[in-house]
């Protein structure tokens, strides 16, 4: 199972105090980890800095870093090729606008894949306002129901077009 959390010599805290040090881990998706300890050991620092709510000093934290990473990197190429076609002064055919719309719709699905796990990482915690997370959650999945990033309506045009169909849709 991919990771969902990992935790990467991870040394953080408030300001510049240093609360947490050198700290590894890696959860799969769906695996829960209990933090035990006493009062002052940085159980909510932890929480804390995983949230994006204290100061990473050193170490990284990738949170579904690897749907991410695929949704900003398919965007970025679909960015770069269509301004090498608009720097030719051509128009990107219909197979090519409708592959930007596919891989623009499952961009967003597995960006708001990503803040499900995140989400479910909060607890109970992603339900408050005062959580980033719970907005961000709320905002990808009210995204989701857009046509734009419906895979459904997306990959079906463009499988049309990949196996020889007829595109018959006047807005490309």
């Amino acid at each position: 199972m991919p990771e969902a959390l990992t935790l990467r010599g991870m040394r953080a805290g408030y300001g510049e105090t240093h609360v947490l040090e050198g700290i590894d881990l890696a959860l799969a998706a769906g695996e829960s980890l209990s933090i035990i300890g006493r009062n002052g050991v940085g159980k909510s620092t932890l929480l804390a800095t995983v949230m994006g709510h204290t100061t990473l000093h050193a170490g990284s934290i990738e949170l579904a870093g690897a749907r991410i990473d695929a949704a900003r990197e398919l965007l970025r190429r679909n960015c770069h090729e269509a301004m090498e076609i608009a720097r030719s002064g051509a128009a990107a055919d219909a197979p090519t606008k409708l592959r930007f719309k596919r891989d623009l719709a499952y961009a967003a699905q597995i960006a708001t894949e990503a803040v499900d796990i995140l989400h479910a990482m909060a607890g109970a915690n992603g339900i408050y306002d005062s959580y980033p997370i719970q907005r961000i959650f709320r905002d990808a999945h009210a995204l989701g129901g857009h046509f734009s990033f419906s895979t459904d309506a997306q990959f079906s045009s463009w499988g049309l077009a990949a196996l020889g169909g007829e595109i018959a849709n006047p807005t490309l």
